[in-house]
Order: structure tokens, then C-alpha cells, then sequence
């Protein structure tokens, strides 16, 4: 059930590649585009992720309450 998409746009993509060449290539190359703009994005989250991580751990640590950190 979760690959009827995936199905009805490899029909969409047999069709046009028989019928339309032109809008198929235009499609190939918006698809190449989609999946750039995808991977750039992961990288970004990647980048996000470690910064933060990077960040979290330079960060002051609150000092502890009891007696000892009194002293």
C-alpha cells in the first residue's frame, strides 16, 4: 500500500518517456534536483546536530547545591 505512489509516478514516468520526451527529460531533471536540494538538506541537519552538540558541551555547568560546593 505505501508504494502506490511511488507506483503511479513510474507510470507517470513510462508514459511520458513513450509520449513526451521533452516533459519527461524536464521531469528527470526536476526529480535530480528535488534529491540535491534532499541530500543538501540531511547534510545541513548534520551540521545543526553537531553544532549543537558542540555547543551543549562547552557550555558552564550549574554548580552543584549540597555542602561540598559550598567549600
Amino acid at each position: 500500500m505505501l508504494d502506490a505512489p511511488f507506483h503511479k509516478l513510474d507510470l507517470i514516468r513510462r508514459s511520458l518517456s513513450l509520449h513526451e520526451p521533452t516533459i519527461y527529460q524536464a521531469f528527470l531533471d526536476i526529480e535530480d534536483e528535488f534529491y540535491a536540494m534532499q541530500r543538501r538538506l540531511l547534510k545541513l541537519q548534520e551540521e545543526i546536530h553537531h553544532l549543537r552538540s558542540t555547543i551543549a558541551g562547552n557550555l558552564p555547568q550549574a554548580p552543584e547545591s549540597g555542602p561540598m560546593s559550598q567549600t
